[in-house]
């Protein structure tokens, strides 16, 4: 063997592979979180129902490498699931550095107390460190994590993860402030009359801070797991978009790509796990990198120790380095070093500010609908509006205060009905129908002839609208006057109040079927929509061309029924599949916990 040779071998053996692998794999997250969204081949929001696999058209999800343009394949709404991997990997990572530092911080704070203290104190942290280590990082997250609210984004994981998530890094601290804290020049710092927090800061930290990379790249390690962990239990940033699509029933809206949620929504059928397996694929790579980068530093830091020089980097750009940039940073630092942490930490408070109005500008700007009532009600059916959106300018924080209550004989047969004056309307189970002053002052009482189903419903001529277990619809004037009463169905009794369109249609639901009623008083179709007991009013599309009850669509005109394929009848089966209106102006289709926005064109 040649000399070369040997030497050659001898090099490659004492080569930091650890650090030199995992310095590769962390580069190239970093890359991805950077640079990732540029590109991005695909919208990571567009979806895609139908393309051609193997010359047919086939439903999402689709395959990997079967579809030009789309190499790892889909989700199963159709979006691109590598331009949502590029797009996905930043907020990830932005979210793990985050939360690790955090705990990173919190655990060399804590860990420098606990090995500080001495005597009776120090047992007693010490078993209280030992206590919180036994508690499963995972449980306490999800505990923290919803008692501030998911919806709170990254505050909601650093709270979740950085309860308990410290105890490592304050454990492995506390060893070495002890094993510090016994050698000569503390105690001669000691003898000299240093301070306790002095030499705490200046002598055993300063030791301790060689530790800090390589415990700050496990805890980043530590968090992607964890996070992980959430992300394929359904906890990730931001939890999604809840929304009430009818009563008691919310369904969870999927935002942009994030590698938790995507690992949530990832398994969708048991025999094709390819989109779980790819996701999960790049988690691994980041929780290997890091572990990697982690394990080299700390040979790295040990083979320092004991007078070795075997890292990536040249001895003489080492040494160079320690001469002309860290050993006068740290000189700096010293004299510096308050101003500079105090000016690091406005940036910091001022960039945490930047970046919470920037993800909620919803917050600080006035919602509003696109849709609108007619005659500018403030509610005008159960569900607000004919649309059935239930929105509301106030916010769900506002703080109500109980103004006036009246009595309603009988109960009220449902909600009430508020004009744009403020004047409130409702129904009683004894056959009247009340009015009450914006005061809380009885303004007139009508009478009906059976007893009132649901609320009632205003139109744009102020006109108020009742349905009855007889299945008739009542006509009353802003004054209470009857104007006319009309038979919707003869056999069926009504289930719902009614809903008022912009023309003055009336629709409300009979059990099983649907109603539409002129404005004039006149029956003008009665359709058979579904065959299950429905007690939720119709709801209007957003052109008000349709009519629509749970996952039924009938021509508003005619009440003809409506092909309006969403999904193949085997893949929304015990779903709950619906149709609704939502108040930016789209129409959408529940099926279980999936929404889709769609139009006919």
């Amino acid at each position: 063997m040649k000399i070369g040779q040997m030497f050659t071998g001898v090099k490659l053996r004492h080569l930091n592979w650890a650090l030199l692998v995992g310095a590769v794999l962390v580069a190239l997250m970093v890359l991805i979180a950077v640079f990732g969204p540029s590109f991005a081949p695909q919208d990571p929001m567009k979806e895609n129902f139908t393309l051609a696999v193997d010359g047919k058209i086939r439903t999402p999800p689709y395959p990997p490498f079967k579809i030009e343009g789309y190499p790892l394949g889909t989700d199963r709404w159709g979006r691109d699931l590598w331009s949502r991997i590029l797009w996905g990997v930043r907020p990830t990572m932005i979210m793990v550095t985050v939360v690790a530092t955090f705990r990173l911080v919190v655990g060399i704070v804590i860990g420098l107390l606990i090995g500080w203290a001495e005597g009776r104190k120090a047992g007693w942290l010490d078993s209280s460190l030992s206590s919180l280590l036994s508690i499963p990082i995972l449980i306490v997250a999800m505990i923290g994590i919803y008692a501030v609210g998911v919806d709170r984004g990254l505050w909601a994981f650093i709270f979740g993860l950085g309860l308990t998530g410290w105890t490592e890094t304050a454990r492995m601290v506390s060893e070495q402030t002890r094993l510090v804290k016994g050698q000569t020049f503390v105690e001669a710092a000691r003898a000299l009359g240093a301070d306790g927090n002095l030499i705490l800061v200046n002598h055993i930290l300063r030791q301790i801070m060689s530790l800090a990379w390589v415990l700050l790249a496990f805890e980043i390690s530590s968090t992607l797991m964890v996070a992980a962990s959430l992300g394929f239990l359904g906890i990730y940033i931001g939890g999604g978009v809840w929304i009430e699509v009818f009563d008691f029933q919310a369904v969870n809206v999927e935002g942009l790509p994030e590698l938790g949620q995507m690992l949530a929504s990832s398994l969708i059928r048991i025999t094709d796990p390819s989109a779980l397996l790819i996701v999960g694929s790049f988690i691994f790579m980041g929780v290997l990198g890091f572990n990697l980068l982690g394990e080299g530093l700390r040979i790295e830091l040990t083979r320092k120790e004991f007078g070795k020089r075997m890292g990536i980097v040249p001895q003489e750009a080492g040494e160079w380095l320690e001469d002309r940039v860290f050993l006068p940073l740290r000189h700096w630092m010293e004299l510096h070093g308050r101003r500079f942490a105090s000016v690091t930490l406005v940036l910091s408070l001022l960039a945490g500010a930047w970046i919470y109005y920037d993800r909620n500008q919803y917050l600080f700007v006035d919602s509003g609908t696109v849709l609108q009532i007619p005659g500018d009600h403030l509610w005008a059916a159960e569900l607000r509006d004919a649309y059935g959106t239930l929105w509301t300018p106030y916010s769900m924080e506002s703080q109500p205060e109980l103004k006036w209550h009246a009595e309603i004989p009988g109960g009220p047969s449902g909600g009430p009905v508020v004009f744009a004056d403020g004047t409130v309307v409702i129904a009683g189970k004894d056959n009247v129908l009340i009015a009450f002053s914006p005061q809380g002052e009885k303004l007139w009482e009508s009478a009906l002839d059976v007893q009132p189903i649901g609320s009632p419903a205003l139109d744009a001529q102020s006109r108020i609208f009742v349905s009855d277990i007889e299945g008739h619809v009542t006509a009353f004037d802003a004054q209470g006057n009857r104007l006319w009463r009309v038979e919707a169905s003869a056999t069926r009794q009504a289930t719902s109040g009614p809903v008022v369109g912009s023309n003055g249609m009336i629709y409300l639901t009979l059990i099983d079927s649907v109603a539409g009623i002129s404005p004039d008083g006149i029956l003008i179709w009665r359709r058979t929509a579904t065959d299950l007991y429905v007690e939720s009013p119709p709801r209007l599309s957003a052109d008000e061309s349709l009519v629509f009850l749970k996952d039924v669509a009938l021509d508003a005109a005619t009440g003809k029924l409506q092909d309006v394929p969403m999904r193949p009848p085997a893949e929304i089966l015990f779903s709950e599949p619906a149709f609704f209106t939502g108040a930016d102006g789209f129409d959408y289709f529940r099926a279980g916990h999936e929404v889709m926005r769609w139009q006919i064109s």
